[in-house]
This record gives structure tokens, sequence and C-alpha cells, in this order.
């Protein structure tokens, strides 16, 4: 029932028009809204901006610029690449879970993804970043629901207020009885929208705090394995230490 209210775009204090039904809102923020923060997607970028800017940031910031000699253009291209190539040679590899925590720097990246212990858990990283953010747009539905039931309750409440001023003079237990109890439905209900704000928020805290102790979980299970493949190669040069020995006197 809840998910079938028909409730206003998140960003719509920011212009967006958009309504629809509460369970659709979640594809219009990632797929249609204009005012939605996106990532630009060229490579090497990264910058935020709304959705209606992406096309303008395109053109002002990645417009290739035409040469007017052909012949130019591609000794800039050759020069570059032989640049780049150049460049190659010299930069350290890094591990592509390196946003993740792991410090590895150098060459034979494919050899240390095979003893990686990020590589390992990538798909429970994956599966837990997606969550998080589910939680966090769920977030942000819950707190806007929050604010039209305030909305709503500060309206009841300005309406039971002219109400009482109009009839102000007049006399009669009936009115006065219902206003009364106009007055505890507004109280009552401005103690409900109370109760679910608190709700809303210890079920997020307890949600962060769940994630907080599964990470600190899988942090202690990586410097166990950690410690693990450092014993190995403890017992490894121990090993091959009286076998070089060996080989060297005969």
């Amino acid at each position: 029932m809840v998910d079938e209210l028909v409730v206003e775009c998140v960003y719509s204090g920011e212009g967006c028009g958009y309504t629809c039904e509460r369970q659709r809102m979640v594809g219009h923020l990632k797929e249609e809204c204009e005012y939605a923060e996106v990532e630009c997607a060229l490579a090497g970028c990264g910058e935020v901006m709304r959705r209606r800017d992406v096309l303008e940031h395109v053109e002002k910031m990645h417009k290739s610029v035409e040469e007017e000699d052909g012949q130019d253009v591609e000794d800039n291209e050759e020069n570059a690449r032989s640049r780049e190539d150049k460049g190659k040679g010299k930069e350290e590899e890094r591990c592509p879970h390196g946003e993740m925590g792991c410090a590895f720097k150098g060459e034979g990246v494919e050899a240390h993804l095979e003893t990686c212990v990020y590589e390992q858990l990538k798909g429970f990283l994956s599966a837990n970043t997606a969550r998080v953010a589910a939680l966090t747009e769920q977030n942000v539905m819950l707190r806007h629901r929050v604010e039209m039931l305030e909305g709503t309750v500060e309206r009841t409440r300005r309406e039971v207020s002219g109400v009482k001023n109009v009839v102000g003079g007049l006399s009669g237990g009936t009115l006065e009885g219902t206003l009364e109890g106009l007055r505890e439905e507004v109280l009552g209900l401005g103690v409900l929208v109370e109760e679910v704000r608190r709700r809303n928020e210890m079920a997020l805290t307890n949600e962060t705090l769940r994630l907080s102790e599964e990470m600190m979980s899988i942090r202690g299970q990586m410097h166990g394995l950690r410690m693990q493949m450092h014993g190995m190669m403890m017992e490894r040069d121990a090993y091959t230490r009286p076998m070089t020995g060996s080989i060297t006197k005969l």
C-alpha cells in the first residue's frame, strides 16, 4: 500500500515536477530525472553534475580540437603515442583493488591478483556496496515521506486554528467537542510521525552498525590470511636456504 502512494520527486525543490508511485521513484532518479546528480562517464574525468548539464559539460571540457592541417594531426598523435609508450614503462602498476585498500605497486599485477585477498572477496564487496547504495536510496525516500507527513500535519494544524478563530464567538458543547477531537487527532498524528522517524533512524543505525561489524570481521580475516601467507613465505625461505648452502659446497 505504501509503495502505491503517489509522491513527488526528491528534487522537486530544485524544479523537477515529476510525480509517480513511490515504488517507481528509484527508477526515475536513476534513469530520467534531469536534476539528479550523476558522474561524467568519460574516462579520467569523474566530475559530478546534474544530468541536465552533462551535454554542456562534454561539449566544453571534452570536445576534441580539430586541426586545419591533417599532417600535423597525425604527427601530434604519433608523438603522443610515443611519449605514452615511454611513460608506460616508467609508471608503476597498481592493483585494481587499490581503492578498497590494497597497497600493491609494481610489476606483475596478474600474478599479484592470484594471491590478492581483495580479489577473492570482490564479489562480497560489490554486493555490500550495492546494498549500502540501496539502503541510502531507501533512506532518502523515507525522509521524503516523513517531510510530506510533517507538511500535512502542519497544514492540518493551521486549518484547525482557522476554524477555532472563525467559531471563537460561538458556544455549544458539540462543536467544541468536535474541535477538541480534531486537536487530539492532530496530536496523535504528530506522535505517529515522530515514531516513524525514530524507527527509521533506529533501523538505519542498526544496519550501519551491522555493516561495520561485517567489515571489521572481513578485515580480521584478511589480516589472518596475510599472516598465514607471511608464515608460508618464511617456511619457504627456511627450506630453501639449507639447500642453497649444500649446492654451494658441492
